[in-house]
């Protein structure tokens, strides 16, 4: 057997699976599971196929003359299609992608299971176990007793440890489907150039800017002076006071925070 395990008690975790593409994505980040989908090439003539022979065959012999007008801007052609069909419904990657590849006799996935997200009790505690191989998946005396489920097209088994009083219900409610859902916001299209990498760059010289702000002692005076100036005054008055005249039991400075992920707190 081989096996993983998540688990989320005051920080968030999401695991995404991807049947059609064998993939299982996760992270504190919800969103970030969707990476998947920007690293896998489109297969947009699947696609297009997929589309015409559900909405208008007679447009099948027009894949290779739209494929050619919309080079480089696929995106804008199902943009069009949407707008023209706008009853119909937009055939994923993922969707294309089990279209495309060669069916595994020995598997139970002809039929097509969608990408879907599960998000782990974060506030009530839970455990995930994510098990491949042969045979049931492999836990503890103790846990035996805990349902396992069968994802990814059956090729592995998810195992649930909720530690909260308040059980979530059925499993499958809890999934969250990320294509073909108009409450999920998609991946816009990969930009030419990498923005992450211009931040990282920038970091440097953003440094230096804000360092050199705090140090200017002539001319302009920049916000975040003035305003630690101001804060620390009426902190001090503050603190002053209540020197003065304690109050029993009192609270005399309480600092409150909230870290999420990997903000600033």
């Amino acid at each position: 057997h081989r096996q993983v395990v998540f688990a989320a008690r005051g920080q968030t975790m999401s695991i995404a699976m991807y049947p059609a593409l064998g993939l299982v994505s996760y992270g504190s980040e919800a969103a970030a599971t969707k990476a998947p989908l920007a690293v896998i090439p489109a297969n947009h003539r699947e696609r297009l196929l997929l589309f015409f022979k559900k909405n208008d065959p007679a447009k099948v012999a027009q894949i290779d003359r739209l494929l050619a007008l919309y080079k480089d801007e696929e995106h804008v052609l199902w943009e069009h299609l949407q707008d023209r069909y706008p009853s119909a419904v937009i055939p994923s990657v993922s969707a294309a992608a089990a279209e495309g590849s060669p069916k595994d006799p020995e598997s139970h996935h002809h039929h097509h299971e969608p990408t879907r997200r599960l998000d782990l009790d974060d506030l009530g505690g839970e455990i995930c176990l994510l098990d491949w191989g042969q045979g049931p998946p492999t836990t503890s005396t103790k846990n035996a007793r805990l349902q396992s489920v069968a994802v990814m097209n059956r090729r592995m088994t998810m195992t649930l440890a909720q530690e909260s009083l308040q059980k979530f219900g059925d499993f499958s409610s809890r999934l969250i489907h990320l294509e073909e859902n108009e409450l999920i916001t998609q991946l816009p299209p990969t930009p030419k150039s990498d923005p992450v990498w211009h931040d990282i760059k920038a970091i440097p010289h953003v440094c230096q800017h804000v360092q050199a702000e705090w140090n200017r002692t002539h001319g302009h005076v920049c916000a975040n002076r003035i305003t630690s100036y101001f804060f620390g005054k009426d902190l001090n008055q503050r603190m002053t006071k209540s020197a003065i005249s304690p109050k029993k039991n009192a609270v005399d400075l309480l600092i409150t925070g909230c870290e999420v992920s990997l903000w600033v707190g």
